[in-house]
């Protein structure tokens, strides 16, 4: 049942490197449009998952998923908040 919820959702993720990339490498099979931001721009990724590079400030009424993978340091806390949780896609 949980892979018809998902099934052509809209994914955002929040750092991509390491975790994120492993992440979005096993759901992409359930036909989910990828967006991700990171500091560094993954090429092989863009080709491979069919997945977009976003700035952190597009909107997030376009997401049915965020998954965040950023290590937790003072320069992110407060990055995804309650305010930006409430304007999702609901």
């Amino acid at each position: 049942m949980v892979e018809q919820e998902i099934a052509r959702s809209t994914s955002g993720f929040v750092g991509f490197e390491l975790i994120g990339n492993a992440v979005a490498k096993r759901v992409h099979v359930f036909d989910i449009k990828i967006f991700y931001n990171d500091v560094k721009y993954f090429q092989e990724a863009l080709k491979t998952y069919i997945v977009n590079y976003i700035n952190l400030k597009q909107p997030l009424l376009e997401f049915d998923i965020i998954s965040i993978h950023v290590l937790l340091l003072n320069n992110v806390l407060g990055l995804i908040g309650e305010k930006e949780l409430n304007i999702m896609k609901k």
